[in-house]
């Protein structure tokens, strides 16, 4: 039988981590599989067999690493190969949560529209 790879075709992955997605290896023959990575960015990346998952081999920063990556998984039972061609997107991430640079205590009468303004600092945009 010819061995099979279960895995997504595309991952989203936010900068930062390490992990990218889950790789099963299976063959209905019990066969001794083989794996490997292959393609132009394929030498970023490791196959942890212990946890069954694709991973980064150092955690990428969105500002100063590329943010898409393609390769292909190769598995091998000795007879039959089967492929998978994988596209990672890195994600930006907010990493400057904002700063609320005032602190008051205030007393609000009832029914009022406006009760107070909040000053924040983010060097993101701001999101609401």
């Amino acid at each position: 039988n010819i061995p099979t790879i279960e895995v997504s075709s595309t991952f989203n992955v936010d900068e930062g981590s390490l992990y990218i997605g889950s790789v099963i290896f299976s063959d209905d023959d019990d066969d001794n599989l083989t794996y490997s990575l292959s393609g132009t960015d394929a030498s970023n990346f490791n196959i942890n067999t212990d946890t069954n998952s694709l991973e980064f081999k150092v955690a990428r920063d969105y500002e100063t690493h590329t943010h898409n990556y393609r390769l292909k998984i190769t598995v091998n039972d000795g007879l039959h190969i089967t492929q998978r061609n994988i596209t990672i997107n890195l994600l930006d991430i907010d990493e400057n949560p904002p700063q609320i640079t005032n602190s008051i205590t205030l007393n609000v009468d009832e029914n009022s529209y406006e009760a107070f303004s909040i000053v924040a600092i983010d060097e993101s945009p701001l999101k609401y």
